[in-house]
């Protein structure tokens, strides 16, 4: 595992960085191994001169800055090789302010003449896109040979993208492509100061304004989702735990095609907001069914009797929701209440481990609510 923090001049650069990261090239002891296999620049050309589609590059018609694309394939960290393929397009309209990375899953590359279209790739997943800056930002990044996640802070919000296989209770014949790619946004537009419900983590509590994801089988769902996750049966899952009602955060109950992530998710589709649960009070996060943000939360997850001063982190797991399928973790990545005056950019270390682990908390995005936080581990 390597980890890594520095800044960027902007989303251009961010990209360079995470190149440099993943491949090795900036540190070489690091154990990163990733290849860049493809990569496609039209820095200086107008959107009108790039044809809808050509070379990889396909954005909104009014795109009006350079791009950048870059896909990345990974060895998987098992022997023979499991070869992992995820790409990241940069995206950018100046007179809206919106500066962006577009990413998909990948489940392979073709690389023909005349050059593949980016969406006509193998096994391509809707888009996941993570809502930058076309200015100076810090950035916390973490990976391995199965997977590469981070941290983006963009004015006085942290963006958080996961790209790469889940840790899977199965084994590689029962589960053998368990990709994820997440980010914080479902729409290329979005903003990163915009204090949007729809604009969340979805390794935590992403969402959007619609209640279905696919229909399954349908590479391209009209409806949209910050994160998507491959299932065994080939289709792409929606990961998102809420949607916007109004000014409200309301836990999705049912629906295909749509993946949670505990603990912020309810455990299954049937299952009932609990009218017993402990009051929020001041107290210390939620599984939450309805949930208006700056508000209180509908019912916790508080800390073991006793044990006030230690801060417990909870993995972040992915299942479906309509159906008892765990899927797996995010590797490195957890949930926990910011209770205690935790604030980003702080740092929890963990000592029951030798040698003891450093793990830097982050709010979802816009988020200060107390149980709208993660912890990213430095370290394996």
């Amino acid at each position: 595992m390597a980890f890594e923090t520095g800044t960027a001049t902007d989303y251009l650069d961010l990209l360079n960085k995470l190149k440099l990261f993943m491949t090795g090239a900036n540190s070489p002891t690091s154990g990163l191994e990733w290849v860049v296999i493809k990569e496609n620049s039209t820095f200086n050309s107008p959107q009108n001169q790039i044809p809808d589609g050509s070379g990889a590059i396909k954005t909104a018609a009014n795109n009006d800055q350079d791009h950048t694309e870059i896909i990345f394939r990974g060895t998987g960290g098992v022997s023979p090789e499991q070869n992992i393929y995820f790409g990241i397009q940069t995206l950018g309209l100046a007179v809206s302010g919106y500066f962006n990375w577009q990413m998909r899953g990948l489940t392979g590359l073709l690389d023909t003449s005349p050059e593949t279209d980016f969406l006509d790739q193998p096994g391509i997943s809707p888009p996941a896109y993570l809502t930058l800056q076309n200015t100076i930002m810090t950035y916390w990044f973490v990976g391995n040979d199965r997977h590469v996640k981070g941290t983006v802070k963009t004015g006085t919000a942290f963006q958080h993208f996961y790209l790469g296989f889940l840790n899977t209770f199965s084994t590689v014949t029962e589960y053998p492509y368990p990709l994820a790619v997440c980010g914080t946004a479902e729409l290329e537009q979005r903003i990163f100061s915009q204090n949007s419900i729809n604009l969340a983590a979805s390794v935590i509590n992403g969402g959007g304004n619609s209640v279905t994801i696919l229909p399954p089988g349908d590479a391209f769902p009209t409806n949209e989702a910050s994160g998507w996750v491959r299932f065994t049966d080939g289709n792409w899952y929606g990961i998102k735990n809420m949607r916007q009602q109004g000014a409200i955060e309301s836990v999705l109950m049912n629906g295909g095609g749509i993946a949670h992530v505990w603990p912020l998710g309810q455990t299954v589709a049937s299952l009932a907001p609990d009218e017993n649960a402990i009051s929020a009070g001041d107290s210390f996060g939620s599984i939450h069914t309805v949930t208006t943000p700056g508000n209180d939360a509908q019912s916790n997850l508080v800390p073991s009797p006793g044990s006030p001063q230690l801060t417990t982190l909870w993995p972040l797991t992915v299942h479906l929701l309509d159906s008892m399928n765990i899927l797996g973790e995010f590797d490195g990545l957890y949930w926990l209440t910011a209770t205690g005056g935790i604030t980003s950019e702080d740092t929890i270390t963990d000592f029951g481990e030798s040698p003891e682990v450093v793990h830097t908390i982050f709010q979802n995005v816009w988020r200060t609510d107390p149980w709208m936080f993660l912890a990213l581990r430095h370290e394996a």
